[in-house]
């Protein structure tokens, strides 16, 4: 790519078309572009494969920044302890569940006697 092209030259082929145009030269000159744009096709092909993995591994994970906050928030939205009616503190998640979902009967039982 470095080098520059010059389509008088003599010595690149579409410089001796100009100066003998024969059919063989031409359709050397034809395969030769062919064969370039082929190469261009698998090379552009590549790289928006390349492109295409990169964005989908990177797009649907969260950034460093946004999964230490997430994780934060989680962790404050956790309950972990709680007391029950009788006073005592548990940390098993079976009775902390257990003791919601008495409380919340309790509020929503709505008995009219």
């Amino acid at each position: 790519w470095g080098t520059t092209f010059d389509p008088d030259d003599p010595q690149n082929p579409r410089g001796q078309l100009k100066l003998d145009p024969t059919p063989e030269l031409s359709k050397q000159i034809k395969q030769c572009q062919t064969d370039i744009k082929e190469y261009m096709a698998k090379v552009l092909t590549k790289a928006l494969l390349w492109s295409k993995q990169f964005f989908y591994d990177k797009a649907n994970k969260a950034d460093t920044l946004l999964a230490r906050i997430l994780k934060q928030r989680t962790a404050q939205k956790l309950i972990d302890k709680i007391a029950t009616p009788d006073g005592s503190i548990t940390e098993d998640p079976d009775k902390i569940a257990g003791v919601f979902q008495k409380y919340f009967t309790n509020l929503y039982d709505h008995d009219p006697h």
